[in-house]
């Protein structure tokens, strides 16, 4: 798996387990990039990365195509 994308993971404060467990799923994965691209973070903390992987994992397929709005 990508590196980089596991640093970006980790620099948002999600737990390294979490970050595992993410990366063993390519469409939570792909998901979750997309939602930390969308919100521009180099870093985050603990409350913003969660939020964030909330809205990757937690929003339906039907309304994933306002995620840039709900990040924003």
């Amino acid at each position: 798996m990508d590196n980089s994308i596991k640093d970006q993971f980790l620099a948002i404060g999600l737990d390294p387990k979490v970050v595992e467990s993410t990366l063993k799923n390519k469409k939570v994965t792909q998901r979750l990039k997309e939602v930390v691209d969308f919100a521009n973070l180099k870093e985050a903390n603990k409350t913003l990365g969660n939020l964030l992987y909330g809205v990757a994992t937690k929003m339906p397929e039907t309304t994933y195509h306002h995620t840039k709005f709900l990040v924003d």
